[in-house]
């Protein structure tokens, strides 16, 4: 696949959710987020990939309910989004 192709893939994943529905994702899930977190991305499907306190980054899968470990910062969390692997 060439790299434009997997970049518009991509896109078409994400979402820009407005300041009223991250508010109400942190509140929904304020049971399993400890705070301070901040949003990085949001997927179309309703997950959301979040960065937390101590630099890492996280993946809310919101169908199961389960935070995982998916980067241990913003610079390695881009390069796996810019990988095909």
């Amino acid at each position: 696949m060439s790299d434009q192709a997997y970049h518009q893939n991509w896109e078409t994943l994400i979402v820009t959710p407005d300041e009223d529905a991250v508010a109400e994702l942190r509140n929904a899930w304020s049971w399993l987020l400890e705070e301070p977190w901040q949003p990085v991305l949001f997927t179309a499907m309703g997950d959301m990939f979040f960065q937390d306190q101590s630099g890492g980054v996280f993946w809310l899968d919101t169908g199961a309910g389960t935070v995982n470990s998916v980067a241990d910062n913003i610079s390695e969390f881009e390069r796996l989004l810019e990988s095909e692997a």
